[in-house]
C-alpha cells in the first residue's frame, strides 16, 4: 500500500518520466516479487497444510479490497506503462485454483472483469506489439474465467460483455502465434459453454453468432493465420 501510493504521487508530479526513476523501479521490483510469491503460493494451495477454501478466506478479501492501493485499485489506477501482467496472473491463478465464485456473495470475478478488463483492453487493442506480456496474460485471464466462471460473463453490465467477446475475436486475429491460439481456444469453450446453458444461449447467439462467423471467416482467409485453420474449421462447425 505504501509502495503504491507514493508510486502514484510520483507519477502524479512528474508524469510517466518517472516510471524511469530509480527508486519507483525498485519499489516496482518489490511489488513484482510479492506478486509473484502470491502467485507461487496460490499455485501450492492444494496441499493439506493450504487447502483452496482456507487459502481463500484469508486471501482473498485482501486481493479484492475496493481501496485505491490495493492489488486491483492500484492496477487500475496506474498508468499503463506502471501496470504489473502479474496482476492478471495472480487472479488468473485465484479462479482457477480457489472457490472463487463463492466468494464476496459471488461477485468477486465480476469484479476482478471490473477492474482489470476495460483498462487492459485499452492498452492492446492500437496495435499488435505493444505490452506484449501483458497482452497475453489478458488473454489467459479471459480463458480461464470462460473455463472456471462462465456464468460471471453474465453477471456483468451488457457493454462490458460485448467487449468481452470483441477481445476474443480480435484474439484470434492477432499476428502473434500465442495470442492467436488462445484466442481460437477461447472461443471455442466459450461456445461450447453457451451451448449447454439454454438459458442464455438464444440471447448470446441473436447478439454474437452472426459477428464471430464473420470473424472466423476472416481469418480463414488471411494467409498469416494458416496454422488455426483446422481449429477455425471446427469453431463453423
Amino acid at each position: 500500500t505504501v509502495y503504491a501510493d507514493t508510486q502514484k504521487l510520483m507519477v502524479d508530479q512528474q508524469g510517466e518520466i518517472a516510471t524511469h526513476n530509480s527508486l519507483y523501479k525498485h519499489m516496482r521490483s518489490v511489488k513484482k516479487e510479492t506478486l509473484r510469491l502470491l502467485i507461487t503460493f496460490v499455485e501450492k494451495c492444494s496441499a493439506p497444510e493450504a487447502p483452496p477454501h482456507s487459502v481463500a478466506q484469508s486471501l482473498l478479501p485482501l486481493l479484492l479490497q475496493p481501496t485505491p492501493s490495493s492489488v486491483l485499485g492500484d492496477y487500475n489506477r496506474s498508468i499503463p506503462q506502471a501496470r504489473d501482467p502479474e496482476v492478471l496472473k495472480l487472479f488468473s491463478m485465484c479462479i482457477e485454483k480457489l472457490p472463487m465464485n463463492e466468494a464476496e456473495g459471488g461477485q468477486a470475478v465480476p469484479r476482478v472483469i471490473d477492474a482489470l478488463f476495460t483498462s487492459t483492453l485499452q492498452m492492446i487493442v492500437a496495435n499488435h506489439e505493444d505490452f506484449p506480456e501483458l497482452r497475453l496474460q489478458f488473454f489467459q485471464l479471459l480463458k480461464v474465467i470462460n473455463q472456471h466462471s462462465f456464468q460471471s460473463l453474465f453477471a456483468i453490465p451488457h457493454e462490458v460483455r460485448k467487449n468481452v467477446v470483441d477481445a476474443v475475436a480480435f484474439a484470434i486475429k492477432h499476428t502473434e502465434r500465442n495470442v492467436a491460439e488462445t484466442g481460437l481456444e477461447m472461443m471455442l469453450e466459450l461456445l461450447q459453454n453457451v451451448d449447454r446453458h439454454d438459458s442464455i444461449s438464444q440471447e448470446f447467439y441473436q447478439q454474437f453468432l452472426l459477428q464471430l462467423i464473420q470473424d472466423v471467416l476472416y481469418v480463414m482467409t488471411d494467409r498469416l493465420h494458416k496454422s488455426g485453420i483446422k481449429m477455425h474449421a471446427t469453431l463453423l462447425k
